[in-house]
């Protein structure tokens, strides 16, 4: 519960309900419909689209935690991850998907930029008492899986409530798109309110200024 109650947990919580949510219910299930219907690729276009967003995702974590460690900083990290993976939101809006080329280059810098979501992790234990680290670290994480849960039923409600029995275009696809690119901006919410840890535990600074 000491985790739960602590008000430095819930910003973490909410990178990983707008950011991981988001990803996660396009890159798991949605890109490739959305890509095969909305634009006219073929299956096997539209999965390395997603195969990027993976690729970029593995390989930025890793390097996003050594650079956060080696220079003492999260949150600048973390906002800026946010930022550039709402931006990738708004280029699908804009129908960056129909640019030979482009829509590659969209889908790597969108699977990198959830990089973030690592050091909203190491955040969370950071600012939590370090024997609850684990838990800090759980409950954070979980907060993507319950928006996944919620996300990709409710994208496919509003794909059949716009399409109502059509065949399926890419203007049957932009309410589920705004509803994705809204929790992104959830995400970019909780990462401006993360607070800064420095790379090490500051449960006892906060204890400290609580008490003043």
């Amino acid at each position: 519960m000491q985790v739960v109650r602590n008000p430095a947990t819930w910003p973490c919580f909410w990178i990983g309900f707008g950011v991981s949510g988001s990803y996660m219910t396009f890159a798991g299930l949605w890109a490739v419909p959305y890509f095969v219907h909305g634009y006219g690729m073929t299956v096997v276009e539209a999965t390395w689209h997603t195969s990027l967003m993976i690729v970029f995702l593995a390989a930025a974590q890793g390097a996003v935690g050594a650079y956060s460690d080696r220079v003492g900083r999260r949150r600048p990290l973390i906002v800026i991850s946010a930022l550039i993976y709402l931006a990738c939101w708004i280029a699908w809006l804009a129908g960056v998907a129909a640019i030979p080329g482009a829509s590659y280059i969209v889908s790597a810098v969108m699977g990198a930029s959830v990089c973030g979501l690592a050091l909203s992790w190491a955040c969370a234990k950071e600012l939590n008492p370090p024997r609850y680290s684990g838990i800090a670290i759980s409950v954070v994480n979980t907060s993507g899986f319950l928006a996944v849960g919620l996300l990709q039923p409710m994208v496919g409600w509003l794909l059949d409530r716009s399409a109502a029995g059509a065949a399926y275009t890419g203007a049957h696809y932009l309410h589920g798109v705004l509803l994705l690119a809204a929790f992104a901006g959830i995400g970019v919410a909780g990462a401006l309110f993360v607070r800064e840890t420095h790379c090490r535990n500051i449960w006892d600074e906060l204890c400290k200024e609580r008490k003043s």
